[in-house]
């Protein structure tokens, strides 16, 4: 955009990025087993996983047949400090960003959107589909 980094860094006071995920119907809400091709998808402890109840909808009334009622945000929201502010303005890579970032608590979107499907809101698919990106 031909912004000076110094420019950028003094007026940001954070950065935020969002996804809908589709709600788990609360009609039709039960347990479920994760399929084993949704968890192939995922780089995590498989076991772990396992052990966790998974939730879907089975279609109802409600929410017209298809499991969903409602979205939600999952976010991701970086909060500018200085370490921050001095990185953009020496050009450091996302990625350099990013760690440093994680170091001061944020979560990243995948992370939240598993906080999500944990509390039982959404399916681990949805969280795949909204998080995932296919190159």
């Amino acid at each position: 955009m031909g912004v000076e980094p110094f420019l950028i860094s003094s007026a940001l006071i954070c950065a935020t990025a969002q996804r809908l995920l589709r709600r788990i119907c609360t009609k039709c809400k039960d347990k479920t087993t994760l399929p084993e091709e949704v968890l192939a998808r995922l780089a995590c402890d498989k076991k772990l996983l396992k052990k966790i109840d998974g939730y879907h909808g089975k279609g109802c009334a409600y929410c017209n047949k298809t499991g969903y009622r409602g979205r939600m945000a999952a976010m991701e929201i970086l909060m500018v400090n200085e370490e921050i502010q001095q990185m953009v303005i020496e050009r450091k890579s996302t990625h350099d960003i990013q760690i440093v970032s994680q170091k001061y608590g944020m979560k990243n979107l995948f992370e939240n959107a598993m906080e999500l499907f944990y509390s039982g809101q959404t399916t681990l698919e949805e969280v795949l589909r909204v998080t995932t990106f296919e190159e």
